[in-house]
Formats: C-alpha cells, structure tokens, sequence
C-alpha cells in the first residue's frame, strides 16, 4: 500500500504465507507501539503490558489459531514483523525503549488498520473461513508528525463501522499515557469510540475481558446482525 506519512518506513520480517496457515479460523493481532522521547518515562509499564498480552494471549486456547504483527513509531514507521504466528514471537520482541524521536501517531495507526485489513483480504482470498481482528496502540498521543493522517483514519473507521463483514469482528483498544489532554484529543480526531480508550496502570488481563469482539463471543455470534460495535 502507499505509504501517505511524512516520516521515513520501515518493513521487517514479512506477513506469514496466507496460503500456508493450517486452520479455517484466524485471530490478527495488531500491535502499534509508541517509542518517541516522551514515552521515555513508561517504557517499564509498556513492556510490561505487552509482554502480558502476549502471555495472556499465548495461553488461550485459541493461541495456535493467533498471529500478530508489531509496529513501532516515533519520527518514523517502522513494522518490526509482519503477521507472524503467536508462537514464533517472545516476550523479547515486547520490550519497549524510546528512541527519543517525535510521534507519528496517526500515520503508524493507519498502517496498523491497513496492514490488519488488507493480511486479512488475503486470508479470505486464500480460503480461510473466518477471521477476527483486534488493534492495539499505546501512546502518549501528542502527535507532532502526521497530523493529516487522523482524518484518513477517522475516515477508515467510518467505513468499517457500516461494513457488517468486518465491524463486529474487530475490537480497538487505545492505551493513553501521560496528559489526558493529548490522547483525548488522539482518540477523538481518529474518532474512537470513547470505550475503547483506557489509561494508565490498565492490565493486561482487562485487556483481554473487554475485547469481547475479538475472542470472547463465539464466531457465530460475532457474524450475525444487530451485534454492538465496540470501536
């Protein structure tokens, strides 16, 4: 896809062959991950949650069935990993240190959706049955890269909010960090849902109990109609 940020982009290890994933449902996982100089003060907080998701997520029953990708953002863009099956990651590919550069939040956030939509567009044409969705950034929410992006992401999410194919098969979680201030007004200018917005000092395992879009419906449920959309 065209990369529509300022900042430079990066790609690290590339999306797992769709053709060769071996069950008929799938979870995505997308990790887009704040690393500029003002997150500096968290890094221990933010390890820690991720590597928690991780965990809680690498022992559900569904964790051969689960493949994740990480994004990484400060001045630029940077995808660490493609969707790569849960079980080829570790904890070590979670530990978060600040690079002391800006934030290109929205930019990361809309390739975070991008990438998520488009791995899963490639599941379904490869024959995959059923795919869920869940996207998770965790930021400070001071933008000061790609301002022009937040309404390509508000735009997005409009979209998918009217597509019954995809709107109760992903769930949003914002993790906000520092001044409310800030990422109040991220999540309103991408157009969050204010439910999917949680702060400081949240786990991990909360995390898990209010992403019920994602893993705790049944799959049958999460495709019929008049279903909650949560983002």
């Amino acid at each position: 896809m065209e990369n529509t940020f300022g900042g430079g982009f990066t790609f690290g290890t590339p999306n797992f062959d769709p053709m060769g994933v071996g069950s008929d449902s799938v979870y995505l996982m997308s990790f887009v991950v704040d690393i500029s100089g003002s997150i500096r003060p968290y890094e221990q907080y933010m390890t820690e949650m991720l590597q928690g998701i991780f965990e809680e997520y690498a022992k559900s029953s569904h964790a051969d069935e689960m493949f994740a990708q990480k994004i990484d953002f400060s001045t630029d863009v940077n995808v660490k990993n493609g969707f790569q099956p849960l079980s080829a990651l570790t904890t070590n590919d979670f530990v978060i240190q600040s690079d002391g550069g800006y934030t290109a939040l929205y930019a990361a956030s809309l390739k975070g959706f991008e990438n998520i939509l488009d791995y899963r567009t490639q599941l379904i044409n490869s024959g995959i049955g059923r795919v869920k969705m869940m996207v998770i950034i965790i930021t400070d929410g001071d933008d000061n890269v790609s301002q022009q992006d937040a309404n390509k992401v508000k735009q997005l999410l409009e979209n998918l909010r009217v597509d019954e194919s995809v709107n109760n098969c992903m769930d949003i979680v914002m993790i906000g960090l520092g001044s409310s201030g800030d990422f109040e007004a991220a999540r309103q200018k991408m157009g969050l849902n204010p439910s999917s917005l949680k702060t400081f000092g949240v786990t991990a395992k909360e995390i898990k109990v209010d992403s019920k879009n994602f893993i705790s419906q049944s799959i049958s449920k999460s495709k019929s109609k008049g279903n909650a959309v949560t983002f």
